[in-house]
């Protein structure tokens, strides 16, 4: 029977995602993996998890914050330098890797819900946020650096049609790929990353009442830790941190927990 498995940041933890996928039984002809973002960065082992991804036959992502961060290095002369993406950037297969992340969307949706690796915009419905991830990824292919170049602030974090064409991509790259939570004005906040008990004055994107109803799949907010929420999905354990790496099925909802092996420490 076909599986399609959403698995949550991997951070090039490549051994624990092999040890996870050995006991999920994956069968590379049926079952299709989606990765919910992150597949790189802070992690050993970016190069192997991307090698894998290329290698094996169903295999889809949505792009992360650490993506977008690679890409910027990359093509954004003015980005500061990180070493985790000097060492993926200086390999023989770096131009393989990057065209194939650049490949990736921002946005899947399904019958079973819609799959970012952050979050969706409480403005957005689902035909809205679908346009503004397709221009995201149109934008980006067609010209990365002048992608990053274009980027511009707005002076409030809040979506809204009048915003400049970079207003839109510096708030929609914040919405899919880093936003956790907004201020009790409904403007995005994006400093805090722990969780919502530590942060009673700000509210949880996904409790915020949305236009899309239908159940969002994200991972990239470590300190939830993968907690079940009652409308949303969230699969980061923060395997890299030393938590868990976590897969469900998009139509049983079957949930599965690797910890962190050895060899990704």
């Amino acid at each position: 029977m076909t599986r399609e498995i959403v698995i949550g940041d991997v951070h090039g933890c490549y051994y624990t995602l092999q040890k996870l996928l050995s006991r999920l039984g994956i069968q590379p002809q049926l079952d299709k993996l989606i990765f919910l973002g992150d597949v790189i960065g802070k992690g050993p082992h970016s190069g192997k998890v991307l090698d894998f991804m290329l290698s094996y036959p169903q295999c889809a992502m949505v792009l992360g914050n650490h993506e977008i961060s690679l890409l910027r290095h990359c093509f954004y002369e003015k980005y500061e330098k990180h070493q985790d993406f000097e060492d993926l950037l200086n390999d023989e297969r770096a131009a393989l890797w990057l065209s194939y992340i650049m490949e990736q969307p921002f946005l899947i949706s399904t019958p079973n819900g819609v799959l970012v690796h952050a979050s969706l915009d409480y403005s957005w419905d689902l035909s809205e946020a679908t346009v503004i991830a397709d221009t995201l990824s149109k934008d980006l292919v067609q010209d990365p650096e002048d992608f990053f170049q274009g980027i511009e602030k707005p002076k409030i974090n809040h979506w809204q049609d009048n915003l400049t064409a970079g207003e839109q991509r510096y708030l929609a790259l914040q919405i899919f790929t880093r936003a956790r939570y907004y201020d009790q004005d409904g403007v995005l906040s994006l400093e805090a990353t722990d969780p919502p008990e530590s942060q009673p004055n700000l509210v949880p994107w996904y409790e915020k009442t949305r236009v899309i109803k239908s159940p969002v799949w994200f991972g990239h907010w470590a300190s939830l830790a993968a907690r079940d929420l009652p409308n949303d999905y969230h699969l980061d354990g923060g395997a890299v941190y030393g938590g868990k790496l976590v897969a469900m099925d998009l139509a049983s909802k079957e949930r599965w927990t690797q910890d962190r092996v050895a060899e990704d420490e």
